[in-house]
């Protein structure tokens, strides 16, 4: 009897088309989807206890998964790979022809939009009507993660054989190192980690007639923990006045770059703690917007 081994995947999305193997996604981790379905109880009132029956809505099936990869860089002229997933979470692409540099940014558009077709050793998953949300870690010593938390609807599981997805993306993987920099309003932090979260409000809408995970808002936040230095406590007193901050996270893969720019970041939160005997300062910002949807940019150069 043949076990099937989780290891053996193929993920692949597309935005408003079924996806192909040209849209698969180069996994860091084993994808695990949770399928979820809707049960209705009643009662049978028969004269005795132990009457509850249930029904099954037979087309109410969900598909969700927390899909990573690394962040890498794209070849110079056309979008990243990732592209179809950031575009996915509701960010607008744009590519400039002339210098190769690709442009992401916050949209207030509803989403709702991705296919997913997964394979797990034959087992074969397929959402339709897919929104997602973005997360990106940056830690040093470790390739920067772009995690993608997806929901939407999903078909009845069937078998069929893992497509074969030949090459995966092989441009560099951006790695969070000390020649990478992290500044706020200028300043270069000694950075330990960093983490953004665009904070999409995904919501289910099932009706009659339609069914499909839609965006309704979006809070992105972002956390940094940097080097507590002594004789500084301006963190302190740039969280009390409210103070307005521009983040720029800059990473650089041979004569590529990942740059992430925020002007309009604004304390909300402020910690300190220990790490080994060395202080460590831990700041959350919001990522406000000035006009638009401003909020943030992520570009590959």
């Amino acid at each position: 009897m043949a076990r099937r081994l989780t290891e053996k995947q193929v993920f692949l999305a597309a935005i408003g088309a079924t996806p192909t193997v040209a849209n698969a996604v180069d996994l860091k981790d084993k994808v695990s989807p949770q399928l979820k379905t809707e049960n209705i109880d009643y009662k049978v009132l028969n004269g005795s206890m132990g009457s509850t029956k249930s029904v099954v809505v037979s087309d109410y099936l969900t598909y969700t998964a927390s899909v990573s990869a690394f962040l890498k860089a794209h070849d110079g002229s056309t979008a990243p790979k990732l592209s179809t997933l950031l575009r996915m979470c509701g960010l607008s692409e744009a590519v400039d022809s002339q210098t190769g540099v690709v442009t992401y940014a916050p949209t207030s558009s509803e989403i709702g939009t991705g296919e997913i077709v997964h394979y797990i050793d034959g087992k074969k998953y397929v959402a339709h009507k897919a929104s997602a949300n973005l997360k990106i870690d940056f830690e040093v010593k470790q390739p920067a993660v772009a995690t993608f938390d997806i929901s939407g609807f999903a078909e009845p599981l069937s078998e069929e054989p893992n497509p074969s997805v030949d090459p995966f993306d092989s441009n560099a993987i951006f790695v969070v190192d000390s020649v990478q920099a992290i500044t706020v309003s200028g300043a270069v932090l000694n950075v330990s980690k960093a983490s953004f979260d665009l904070g999409n409000q995904i919501d289910e809408e099932y009706l009659i007639g339609a069914k499909e995970f839609v965006r309704s808002d979006f809070d992105p936040k972002i956390t940094i923990e940097d080097r507590e230095i002594k004789g500084d406590i301006s963190h302190w007193s740039d969280f009390l006045a409210g103070n307005i901050k521009a983040i720029e996270i800059l990473l650089s893969a041979g004569d590529r770059k990942f740059r992430f720019k925020a002007d309009n970041a604004r304390y909300i939160e402020v910690g300190e703690s220990d790490d080994n005997g060395k202080g460590v300062v831990s700041r959350t910002f919001r990522l406000e917007s000035g006009s638009g949807n401003d909020n943030f940019t992520i570009t590959y150069e």
